[in-house]
């Protein structure tokens, strides 16, 4: 290698030999050595001289031409080198990128020697696994073109190498990808296909980057996730109409605690939904109230009927520039800010899903509570006796004791019950925030500032929704796992007119 004054002798480590296996290296390249070791090797015999070696670790692809340059048009490298408009004779620019297909082929090709061109959105932490007495590691990447998106995985040996390698907003050619049928995990990103990176695969970036397209998007609006079942994944165009804040979640199938934000997004079918981000996601995510944010991979969920929660490997857009955003946009200045909106909460009713039964207490506590029926759903159509309220929850990590975690104030959230009664029996049933943002007409926050205030207009919050008549969502759940007491938990509600 010459830097054009000097030449030595260079060591290229195992994680750039993909280059020279793609011909992306050749002879009379240009290359920007961006990480590089130097070590000085002292002469067998007294005498001898020391010589130098330099271990490159990491670098990019300038240029390449196909003949030797001379010393009047060397070019140093840098990452900043324009190619000439016309080439000197002699020196032609040969380089060439791999046959490139989009990623919506690769499906009906499978593993061929071609690659794709493809901007890396997002990519998981590497984690550790065990299967059967095996173990290693992996992570996730998530890559776009403009014709779709497809997530990759990247096991054992390769997980540390290219983890460092993809830089979330940079492209790459991945070349020869193998091409495989996605798994629970990965198919919220692509149902059809996810890739593998075996020992034939290589990762280059790209010499010139180029702006990522968003034409691939089917958005789906918030009127119409009643009509999808729970766990379908869907791309979502809205605006952040509120900010929940950031609180803690415990996560018993995983034994850990996870970080969660919730918010309130609004579009132009009329319609707010509840959002849930997790995660690296729920703590980057900094887009003010009034942006509008594109949610691609996003999951229906069934927190609080329909709800959206969005996956380890879902994509954020705020204020993408396509022209539904901008539409969006120029309706939520003009309308969106002053309108009202419903709320799947708020439309609890029999005639919603056919699925679910309107059952009355009696048959609940033969049908549901004595058989121990876990899970099963039901409507009750009630008035409510009694409210019992009296304290609220708070998040499992405080910012008063946890250093990582702060807020510019406390969140709450509902946990209480009511007697409920259909004019033969009654009933205790256990509600949560979105029953009690429908009774109370306030979000838990506004609710425990209001007792601590005045605990006289406390009072009278409640007491307006006692004697009430409501149609409640309810669901049969177990004191614990083992298959103990039954009791009833309101998922919704809605205050009859």
């Amino acid at each position: 290698m010459t830097d054009g004054k000097d030449e030595a002798q260079v060591v290229i480590l195992d994680n750039l030999s993909s280059m020279v296996a793609t011909n992306f290296l050749t002879q009379y390249s240009v290359m920007e050595v961006t990480k590089c070791l130097v070590q000085q090797l002292a002469g067998e015999h007294e005498g001898d001289l020391t010589m130098t070696h330099i271990i490159i670790q990491e670098a990019n692809i300038i240029r390449s031409f196909k003949n030797k340059i001379e010393p009047s048009t060397t070019a140093k490298p840098s990452a900043t080198v324009e190619p000439p408009a016309t080439a000197e004779p002699g020196v032609e620019l040969h380089f060439t990128p791999p046959p490139v297909c989009l990623i919506s082929d690769l499906m009906t090709m499978g593993q061929s020697d071609k690659a794709i061109r493809a901007c890396a959105m997002k990519k998981t932490k590497i984690k550790s696994w065990t299967k059967g007495g095996s173990k290693g590691r992996l992570f996730n990447v998530v890559l776009l073109d403009s014709s779709g998106i497809v997530c990759g995985t990247v096991y054992t040996e390769l997980a540390d190498q290219l983890h460092l390698r993809f830089v979330v907003g940079k492209e790459y050619f991945v070349c020869r990808p193998v091409v495989h049928k996605p798994n629970k995990y990965t198919s919220t990103v692509n149902r059809g296909f996810a890739i593998g990176f075996g020992a034939d695969t290589a990762v280059i970036p790209c010499p010139e980057q180029s702006s990522v397209l968003l034409g691939n998007f089917d958005f789906t609006s918030l009127a119409s996730l009643r009509s999808l079942a729970y766990g379908n994944v869907v791309d979502v165009l809205c605006v952040v109409s509120r900010s929940l804040g950031i609180a803690m979640s415990s996560m018993p199938k995983l034994k850990h605690l996870s970080v969660r934000r919730n918010l309130m997004v609004v579009d132009d079918s009329g319609f707010q939904v509840h959002v849930t981000l997790w995660g690296d996601d729920a703590t980057t995510f900094g887009a003010p109230v009034g942006s509008v944010v594109a949610f691609k991979g996003i999951c229906v969920s069934s927190y609080g009927e329909w709800s959206l929660s969005l996956p380890d490997l879902g994509l954020i857009f705020v204020n993408p520039n396509t022209p539904q955003a901008v539409a969006l946009r120029a309706w939520y200045d003009s309308y969106g800010l002053q309108g009202t909106f419903q709320s799947y909460g708020s439309s609890v009713d029999s005639t919603k899903d056919s699925s679910v039964q309107l059952m009355t207490i009696a048959q609940i506590n033969s049908d549901v509570i004595a058989a121990k029926s876990t899970g099963k759903r039901f409507y009750l159509s009630a008035t409510i006796a009694s409210i019992s309220l009296k304290d609220f929850d708070k998040p499992l990590h405080s910012s008063t004791n946890c250093s990582k975690h702060t807020r510019p104030e406390p969140e709450y959230y509902y946990n209480f019950s009511l007697q409920a009664s259909d004019g033969k029996d009654t009933i205790r049933i256990q509600c949560t925030d979105p029953v009690g943002n429908e009774l109370f007409r306030a979000m838990a926050n506004e609710m425990a500032k209001l007792q601590s205030a005045d605990k006289a207009a406390f009072d009278r919050r409640i007491d307006r929704a006692v004697s009430k008549k409501c149609t409640f969502l309810c669901k049969a759940c177990t004191v614990d796992f083992s298959g103990g007491l039954t009791f009833i938990l309101a998922i919704n509600a809605s205050l009859d007119a």
